[in-house]
């Protein structure tokens, strides 16, 4: 069975490094380069000659403009993203052959206890893919516990489908004046509530002029420490912990 992970990242070079250190245990890594600026590249090339790191291919931008692109009344494309992913999503199905594809951004870590349930995807023909919880971390203590909804008749928070066995489209966003894309789940979905997805960018205290909350939308970040944190309801997965360590005070 061959897994492959691909991910669209743009100026990483604070997450990169974890993100593929958490995903080592696939056995190819694609990357697009959405036309990063800062270290992201060399930190890759650097990583792509470590024996413990899958075979990495890095793929050139296929567009003029970055995925996230804004249009003249400030608004985020969405139209744009969506070709962008489509299209990203397309190439890797007509490049690459794998029994399943993880997704994961350039700020998120996906633990190795995900791969039981990709197996069992793969091997069972009523599946096509994966959704899981996405869980954002804040600090030591606490996440955030944001977008509840119920997948499958499985409630998870901020849900995402991360694994497919065949091609699917990513379309808008179902979240009310969030400006988003997804890949929406079908009744082959198998959807997971648990520790397996994690994302970075919003805990506290990170360099980077407060990395964490240059990326809140205002109305979350007045609210943030009101309604929104959380204990976590699951401890940290033995082959994430030191890596979120890293980035906690």
């Amino acid at each position: 069975m061959k897994i492959l992970a691909a991910s669209i990242i743009k100026n990483a070079e604070l997450f990169i490094e974890s993100m593929i250190t958490s995903i080592s245990w696939v056995n190819q890594i694609v990357i697009y380069d959405d036309h990063s600026s800062d270290k992201t590249r060399s930190i890759l090339s650097i990583l792509s000659r470590r024996h413990n790191i899958p075979k990495l291919t890095l793929i050139e931008p296929l567009f003029q403009h970055s995925m996230i692109n804004y249009l003249p009344n400030g608004s985020r494309d969405l139209q744009h993203e969506m070709k962008v992913r489509n299209t990203f999503l397309d190439f890797i199905f007509s490049n690459f052959k794998f029994d399943a594809l993880v997704l994961i951004d350039g700020d998120e870590l996906i633990s190795r206890n995900l791969k039981p349930f990709i197996e069992k995807v793969v091997r069972d023909p009523f599946y096509n893919s994966i959704a899981i919880t996405c869980n954002h971390i804040f600090d030591k203590n606490f996440y955030l516990h944001v977008y509840e909804a119920v997948w499958n008749g499985v409630l998870m928070v901020d849900p995402h489908v991360r694994v497919l066995t065949r091609f699917q489209k990513y379309q808008k966003g179902e979240y009310e004046n969030v400006p988003d894309c997804f890949l929406k789940p079908t009744s082959k979905t198998l959807c997971l509530d648990g520790a397996y997805h994690y994302h970075l960018k919003y805990i506290k205290g990170l360099k980077q002029n407060n990395y964490a909350f240059r990326f809140l939308p205002r109305d979350l970040n007045d609210k943030v420490t009101k309604q929104y944190l959380r204990k976590y309801r699951f401890p940290f997965p033995n082959d994430l912990k030191s890596l979120i360590d890293n980035y906690l005070d």
